[in-house]
């Protein structure tokens, strides 16, 4: 279903979102990657775990895409521009990015810190996988 032509400009696609929303976890790990193996002493960032944070995305997308799923009545294909989806949707990945640059960065030690860069990993997954769903069955 599509919103209102009234209401399309106050409102955000449901896969765009999603897509917006991994972008944000993508850039955020890439970054967090790229401070680990330039910046931080290699004892510090063993590059197992490095290796381990990345292969979490396709792992996470996999993960998501074999789980069952409850179907929903009514699915939402649009979200209102200012909800609380939408901005726990980008703040939680800016947050989340921000808080493990700066703990690495004042520790010197990515090994310490890798929980948040998998929890990226993970988000980042998961809405890569709600965005290439909802597109697959919009198309059915």
């Amino acid at each position: 279903m599509n919103a209102p032509a009234s209401a399309a400009g106050k409102t955000l696609s449901i896969a765009r979102l999603h897509a917006l929303a991994a972008t944000l976890d993508l850039v955020g790990l890439a970054l967090l990657l790229l401070q680990a193996s330039l910046w931080v002493p290699a004892a510090e960032a063993d590059r197992r775990v490095l290796w381990l944070t990345a292969a979490v995305v396709p792992l996470s997308l996999m993960a998501f895409a074999v789980m069952p799923r409850h179907g929903q009545f009514l699915p939402e294909t649009h979200v209102p521009r200012r909800s609380l989806l939408v901005y726990a949707s980008f703040a939680v990945p800016a947050a989340v990015t921000l808080l493990t640059l700066t703990l690495v960065a004042a520790n010197d030690s990515f090994d310490s810190f890798a929980g948040f860069a998998l929890l990226l990993a993970a988000d980042g997954g998961r809405n890569l996988w709600e965005c290439l769903s909802l597109n697959l069955r919009a198309r059915r």
